[in-house]
Protein backbone atom coordinates (compact mmCIF):
# COMPACT_ATOMS: atom_id res chain seq x y z
CA UNK A 1 0.00 0.00 0.00
CA UNK A 2 1.24 3.21 -0.82
CA UNK A 3 -0.09 7.03 -0.75
CA UNK A 4 0.01 6.75 -4.54
CA UNK A 5 -2.55 4.02 -4.37
CA UNK A 6 -4.40 5.91 -1.55
CA UNK A 7 -4.30 9.45 -3.46
CA UNK A 8 -2.97 8.96 -6.63
CA UNK A 9 -2.51 12.34 -8.83
CA UNK A 10 -4.17 12.80 -11.85
CA UNK A 11 -1.73 13.55 -15.35
CA UNK A 12 -2.76 16.90 -15.29
CA UNK A 13 -2.50 17.01 -11.00
CA UNK A 14 1.52 15.89 -11.54
CA UNK A 15 1.53 18.38 -15.00
CA UNK A 16 0.88 21.24 -12.56
CA UNK A 17 3.08 20.38 -9.91
CA UNK A 18 6.32 19.68 -12.00
CA UNK A 19 5.19 22.80 -13.45
CA UNK A 20 5.23 24.92 -10.38
CA UNK A 21 8.29 23.69 -9.12
CA UNK A 22 9.85 24.68 -12.35
CA UNK A 23 8.14 28.11 -11.71
CA UNK A 24 9.39 28.95 -8.28
CA UNK A 25 12.92 28.15 -9.55
CA UNK A 26 12.70 30.29 -11.96
CA UNK A 27 11.01 32.88 -9.41
CA UNK A 28 13.79 32.46 -6.81
CA UNK A 29 16.76 33.64 -9.56
CA UNK A 30 14.95 36.62 -10.07
CA UNK A 31 17.14 40.22 -9.72
CA UNK A 32 15.37 41.80 -7.12
CA UNK A 33 13.24 44.26 -9.77
CA UNK A 34 11.87 41.54 -11.89
CA UNK A 35 10.75 39.74 -9.20
CA UNK A 36 9.02 42.99 -7.48
CA UNK A 37 7.33 43.14 -11.55
CA UNK A 38 6.63 39.30 -11.15
CA UNK A 39 5.17 39.36 -7.78
CA UNK A 40 2.29 42.59 -8.77
CA UNK A 41 1.60 40.21 -12.12
CA UNK A 42 0.37 37.67 -10.03
CA UNK A 43 -1.82 39.65 -8.18
CA UNK A 44 -3.05 41.36 -10.99
CA UNK A 45 -3.97 38.19 -12.67
CA UNK A 46 -5.39 37.12 -9.56
CA UNK A 47 -7.56 39.99 -9.10
CA UNK A 48 -9.04 39.70 -13.26
CA UNK A 49 -9.61 36.13 -12.55
CA UNK A 50 -11.37 36.20 -9.47
CA UNK A 51 -12.90 39.37 -9.13
CA UNK A 52 -15.43 38.83 -7.08
CA UNK A 53 -13.44 37.19 -4.67
CA UNK A 54 -11.32 40.50 -4.15
CA UNK A 55 -14.53 42.96 -4.14
CA UNK A 56 -12.79 46.07 -2.52
CA UNK A 57 -15.95 46.93 -0.40
CA UNK A 58 -14.89 44.13 2.13
CA UNK A 59 -11.36 43.41 3.77
CA UNK A 60 -10.19 40.21 4.46
CA UNK A 61 -6.80 38.25 4.09
CA UNK A 62 -7.24 37.48 0.75
CA UNK A 63 -7.41 40.77 -0.24
CA UNK A 64 -5.02 41.99 2.02
CA UNK A 65 -2.59 39.76 0.15
CA UNK A 66 -3.15 41.04 -3.14
CA UNK A 67 -3.74 44.62 -2.68
CA UNK A 68 -1.64 45.69 -0.05
CA UNK A 69 0.64 43.59 1.67
CA UNK A 70 2.38 41.67 -1.75
CA UNK A 71 2.35 44.96 -3.37
CA UNK A 72 4.00 46.50 -0.43
CA UNK A 73 6.78 43.85 -0.87
CA UNK A 74 6.86 44.62 -4.24
CA UNK A 75 7.72 48.46 -3.87
CA UNK A 76 10.63 47.55 -1.22
CA UNK A 77 12.56 45.16 -3.79
CA UNK A 78 12.38 48.07 -6.23
CA UNK A 79 8.49 48.43 -7.70
CA UNK A 80 7.65 51.79 -8.44
CA UNK A 81 4.49 51.83 -10.42
CA UNK A 82 0.89 50.45 -9.50
CA UNK A 83 -3.11 51.22 -9.99
CA UNK A 84 -5.08 52.76 -7.61
CA UNK A 85 -6.01 49.84 -6.43
CA UNK A 86 -2.80 48.70 -4.48
CA UNK A 87 -1.17 49.81 -1.30
CA UNK A 88 -4.22 51.08 0.19
CA UNK A 89 -3.52 50.57 3.49
CA UNK A 90 -1.20 52.97 5.18
CA UNK A 91 -1.09 50.79 8.37
CA UNK A 92 1.10 48.17 6.01
CA UNK A 93 3.25 50.87 4.24
CA UNK A 94 4.21 52.07 7.89
CA UNK A 95 5.19 48.53 8.91
CA UNK A 96 9.20 47.85 9.42
CA UNK A 97 10.33 44.84 7.20
CA UNK A 98 10.26 42.67 9.93
CA UNK A 99 6.74 43.22 11.11
CA UNK A 100 5.86 43.13 7.07
CA UNK A 101 7.37 39.75 7.23
CA UNK A 102 4.90 38.57 10.26
CA UNK A 103 1.62 39.82 8.23
CA UNK A 104 3.17 37.79 5.00
CA UNK A 105 3.24 35.10 6.94
CA UNK A 106 0.08 35.29 8.36
CA UNK A 107 -1.59 36.59 5.32
CA UNK A 108 -1.05 33.20 3.79
CA UNK A 109 -1.41 31.13 6.79
CA UNK A 110 -5.31 32.36 6.68
CA UNK A 111 -6.06 32.84 2.79
CA UNK A 112 -8.96 31.02 2.02
CA UNK A 113 -8.98 27.63 -0.03
CA UNK A 114 -8.53 27.74 -3.80
CA UNK A 115 -10.86 26.54 -6.15
CA UNK A 116 -10.43 23.20 -7.78
CA UNK A 117 -7.77 23.41 -10.80
CA UNK A 118 -8.53 19.77 -11.65
CA UNK A 119 -9.12 20.55 -15.40
CA UNK A 120 -5.52 22.47 -15.50
CA UNK A 121 -2.11 21.80 -16.60
CA UNK A 122 -1.24 25.18 -15.36
CA UNK A 123 -1.41 26.72 -11.70
CA UNK A 124 -3.15 30.04 -11.58
CA UNK A 125 -1.57 33.07 -10.66
CA UNK A 126 -4.21 32.66 -7.13
CA UNK A 127 -2.53 29.54 -6.63
CA UNK A 128 1.01 30.73 -7.10
CA UNK A 129 0.44 33.51 -4.72
CA UNK A 130 -0.66 31.03 -1.80
CA UNK A 131 1.42 28.29 -1.97
CA UNK A 132 2.51 26.98 1.31
CA UNK A 133 6.00 28.65 1.90
CA UNK A 134 8.06 25.08 1.92
CA UNK A 135 6.82 24.46 -1.50
CA UNK A 136 8.39 27.93 -2.41
CA UNK A 137 6.30 30.97 -2.81
CA UNK A 138 7.31 34.08 -4.43
CA UNK A 139 5.80 36.30 -2.16
CA UNK A 140 8.15 35.03 1.02
CA UNK A 141 10.57 34.45 -1.67
CA UNK A 142 11.02 38.04 -1.63
CA UNK A 143 10.26 38.58 1.60
CA UNK A 144 12.89 36.68 2.69
CA UNK A 145 15.61 38.79 0.87
CA UNK A 146 14.32 41.95 2.85
CA UNK A 147 13.81 40.18 6.26
CA UNK A 148 15.25 37.54 8.38
CA UNK A 149 13.03 36.14 10.93
CA UNK A 150 14.40 37.11 14.13
CA UNK A 151 16.72 35.28 16.37
CA UNK A 152 14.25 34.29 18.58
CA UNK A 153 12.03 33.03 15.11
CA UNK A 154 9.31 35.40 16.71
CA UNK A 155 5.41 33.66 17.53
CA UNK A 156 4.38 35.86 14.93
CA UNK A 157 6.82 34.81 12.23
CA UNK A 158 4.81 31.60 11.13
CA UNK A 159 6.56 31.00 7.74
CA UNK A 160 10.10 30.65 9.66
CA UNK A 161 8.55 28.01 11.64
CA UNK A 162 6.80 25.89 9.23
CA UNK A 163 9.97 25.84 7.35
CA UNK A 164 11.80 24.72 10.18
CA UNK A 165 9.01 22.10 11.25
CA UNK A 166 9.07 20.80 7.43
CA UNK A 167 12.89 20.88 6.90
CA UNK A 168 13.23 18.08 10.44
CA UNK A 169 10.22 16.07 8.98
CA UNK A 170 12.06 15.75 5.65
CA UNK A 171 15.16 14.93 7.22
CA UNK A 172 17.08 18.03 6.48
CA UNK A 173 19.57 20.38 8.07
CA UNK A 174 17.00 23.32 9.72
CA UNK A 175 16.46 26.34 7.53
CA UNK A 176 14.43 29.27 7.84
CA UNK A 177 14.04 30.03 4.11
CA UNK A 178 13.04 27.60 1.03
CA UNK A 179 15.52 27.74 -1.68
CA UNK A 180 16.26 25.70 -4.57
CA UNK A 181 18.86 23.85 -2.97
CA UNK A 182 16.02 22.94 -0.34
CA UNK A 183 13.57 21.83 -3.01
CA UNK A 184 16.20 19.19 -4.60
CA UNK A 185 16.87 18.08 -1.45
CA UNK A 186 13.25 17.12 -0.54
CA UNK A 187 12.65 15.80 -3.89
CA UNK A 188 15.37 13.45 -2.80
CA UNK A 189 14.12 12.56 0.53
CA UNK A 190 10.74 11.99 -0.67
CA UNK A 191 11.58 9.46 -2.98
CA UNK A 192 12.41 7.29 -0.06
CA UNK A 193 10.15 5.15 1.72
CA UNK A 194 9.67 3.20 5.09
CA UNK A 195 8.84 -0.02 5.74
CA UNK A 196 5.55 -1.49 7.42
CA UNK A 197 3.94 -4.16 8.19
CA UNK A 198 -0.08 -4.51 7.21
CA UNK A 199 -2.37 -6.72 9.14
CA UNK A 200 -1.81 -9.58 6.95
CA UNK A 201 2.27 -9.42 7.99
CA UNK A 202 3.45 -8.44 4.57
CA UNK A 203 5.88 -5.49 4.49
CA UNK A 204 4.73 -2.41 2.10
CA UNK A 205 5.55 1.09 1.31
CA UNK A 206 4.63 4.43 1.95
CA UNK A 207 5.69 7.76 1.84
CA UNK A 208 5.08 10.35 4.18
CA UNK A 209 2.67 13.55 3.13
CA UNK A 210 4.84 16.17 4.17
CA UNK A 211 7.81 14.63 2.11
Amino acid sequence: MTFKQLWPLSPKAKERRKWSQAEMIRIFALPDRWLAQEILRLCRQARTDQPERFDLRIMNYDIALVTNVAPEVAKRLGANKFTQNERLDVDVIRLSNQRLRDYVGNCLSNCSLRTSEDNKTRPSAWALLTREVYFGNPVMIGMDRLASPEASISTYDIAARRMLEISSVRGLDPTWRWTPEFEIASQHNRSKSIEITNDDGKDDETSFCLR
